[in-house]
This record gives structure tokens, C-alpha cells and sequence, in this order.
């Protein structure tokens, strides 16, 4: 018994939820081998997510959270340059890549999270189409619907937060009368 690992709670699931909203990204990337067209085998698209943040005690929180739920996961340090090639900063990026990986992490957290929740739902799409396209064939090649999920998901990416919506909750638009 005393090597069992302090249970995650409900809070601390909610906390990672709300960083993976607020500083996380959802990404499926796809590059040729050697110049090969996309329905070559060696073409391959990989699932990621990513948190990156300046803040080492939140660093800390979060990969304690990871390990006690024991989700694998890679941190990289950069160092920030201005264009004046000084130095300004340090930032860290939590990766999290890979088919089985991603689909034990959006097992754990994708039925909470809300403002990226497209960008999950496309991520656990290409894994199960996977799964599926990938039963007793392991050299199955990528589909078109697959392929298109690449630039789903950019697309989703790059309009988040965009709409005719106030950003402000209480903010009303108003209709000058001249």
C-alpha cells in the first residue's frame, strides 16, 4: 500500500481541462518521406497536443497531475529571441504524440473540455478511422477523409475565439441614431 500513487481529483481534472482550453493546441501533422505522394506508406500523419506556458510551478502541477494518472508525455525548454536576437524569456511545451498516447489523454479529459472541443472531436475521429482502416492490415494507406482531417483541424485552429459574439459577456452592441 505504500507505493499507491495519490489519486487525482475531480478539481485537478477540471484544472487541467481549463490549461488544455486555455494553452493547449490540438494538432495532426503530415509530411512525406522522401518526397512521396500521399497515399504512399510513407506518408504519415501523427496526432499531437501541446500546452506551452513560461510558468514552472504550473509545469509542476501539471506533470504531477500526468504522472499520478500515468499519461506519458515529452516537455521541451525554448528560449524566446525578440527580433533583436537577445534573449527575453523561457517557455516550456508539454507534448503529447502518438495514436495511443492521445487516445488515453482524450479518454481521460476530452468529455469536459469545451473550447476546443472540435479540435478533440477531430483528433479521436482520425484515431478511430484509424483503428478501423488499420484492422488486419497494418500497411493500410491513409484515406481521403483522413488526409482532409490535416486541414480540419488547421482550420479550426486558426478561427478559434472568431465570431460575431461580444467578447465581453455584459458588453451589449448598440445601434447609434444620428
Amino acid at each position: 500500500m505504500d507505493n499507491q500513487q495519490a489519486k487525482v481529483t475531480d478539481i485537478e481534472i477540471g484544472w487541467v481541462v481549463g490549461l488544455l482550453d486555455g494553452e493547449g493546441s490540438f494538432f495532426l501533422n503530415g509530411r512525406n518521406h522522401k518526397g512521396d505522394r500521399p497515399h504512399t506508406r510513407k506518408y504519415q500523419i501523427t496526432p499531437f497536443i501541446h500546452i506551452v506556458n513560461q510558468s514552472i510551478p504550473i509545469l509542476n502541477k501539471l506533470t504531477d497531475i500526468l504522472d499520478r494518472l500515468e499519461l506519458a508525455y515529452y516537455v521541451q525548454w525554448n528560449e524566446s529571441h525578440r527580433r533583436t536576437g537577445q534573449f527575453t524569456r523561457y517557455t516550456w511545451i508539454l507534448w503529447v504524440a502518438g495514436f495511443k498516447r492521445i487516445e488515453r489523454f482524450l479518454n481521460m479529459f476530452q468529455p469536459y473540455i469545451v473550447g476546443k472541443s472540435k479540435q478533440a472531436d477531430v483528433l479521436r475521429d482520425f484515431i478511430n478511422s484509424r483503428k478501423e482502416q488499420l484492422k488486419g492490415n497494418s500497411n493500410s494507406s491513409y484515406t481521403e477523409e483522413e488526409i482532409g482531417m490535416i486541414d480540419k483541424i488547421k482550420t479550426l485552429n486558426n478561427t478559434q475565439g472568431q465570431s460575431d459574439v461580444p467578447q465581453r459577456l455584459h458588453a451589449r452592441q448598440r445601434v447609434l441614431i444620428s
